[in-house]
């Protein structure tokens, strides 16, 4: 690449991180904190939960909400759609899992959730055979769903609670956010840390994969989202999103919007299509 290349190439790195996102929608319903979100697969859909004991369903297209769902006995710190979109599961700190028929709005099954110690965060790989599950001390743990048995030993990366984990689609990586301020990623065979990113003044509280894996958004109780290039473990954007805690993200299928949920008690949608270039003609 030539100097006059290598310019413009900077010029469009450095215009990336100055330029700042626009709220598509702001979603107000909720009384107490939001913690989780979650897209439908379709794209038309949010589920959010919060501390409030309850999970909304809200259309994106309309910017509405379009059901309360009612039935938990504590906070609802997890949400995920079913492939089909017709159901949502939900878990909370009553340790137990909920699935709803999203039709009718009742719950179609309620599962027990026992785990031993104090366990912080919780995700399913995308397979769906093991659970990674982050402590208090700071480590991580994977489980076979089948045998319960711990696949590798416990990861010890993070000097305080890992608050969140989640995995990249392919099944292979696996992020953690921590009260330590850090976020890691790391290599879901061996356990081996692949990237440490610092950033965060305070608490990282969450983190999300975009569904591609290239970008990583990470936010914490400086109320800042940040995105990360995956590959190269560097920080790409950040921006003042809310003015408090912020708790949930979630990427929409496409990838080119990224959802946020606050102890303001707001959602707000943010459109990052800067982050990944013009839609594919594909």
């Amino acid at each position: 690449m030539n100097a006059v290349g290598m310019r413009e190439l900077l010029a469009r790195w450095a215009g990336s991180r100055s330029r700042r996102p626009k709220a598509r929608h702001v979603l107000k319903g909720h009384t107490d904190v939001v913690r989780c979100l979650a897209f439908a697969p379709d794209g038309r859909r949010l589920a959010s939960g919060s501390s409030d004991e309850s999970v909304r369903i809200w259309d994106l297209v309309t910017g509405r909400q379009q059901a309360v769902l009612h039935g938990r006995t504590g906070w609802v710190i997890a949400a995920a759609f079913t492939p089909d979109g017709r159901a949502l599961a939900s878990a909370g700190t009553d340790r137990v899992v909920q699935l709803w028929d999203l039709g009718t709005g009742r719950v179609l099954a309620s599962l027990p959730r026992r785990h031993p110690g104090s366990i912080f965060s919780m995700a399913y790989s995308p397979d769906g055979t093991a659970v990674a599950l982050g402590r208090y001390d700071g480590t991580i743990e994977l489980r076979d769903l089948g045998t319960g048995l711990v696949r590798l030993p416990p990861i010890a990366g993070h000097k305080k609670a890992v608050a969140s984990l989640v995995f990249a689609r392919d099944g292979g990586r696996l992020a953690s956010a921590s009260y330590d301020g850090s976020v890691q990623i790391w290599d879901v065979a061996t356990g081996r840390s692949l990237a440490v990113l610092q950033g965060h003044a305070g608490w990282a509280i969450v983190a999300a994969f975009a569904p591609d894996g290239r970008v990583l958004a990470s936010a914490g109780d400086d109320g800042i989202i940040r995105l990360w290039d995956v590959a190269a473990g560097h920080e790409r954007a950040e921006f003042a999103a809310h003015a408090d805690y912020i708790h949930a993200l979630a990427f929409a299928p496409d990838g080119r919007s990224l959802a946020s949920g606050s102890r303001d008690r707001t959602i707000k949608l943010w459109d990052i299509s800067f982050m990944i270039g013009p839609p594919s003609n594909r």
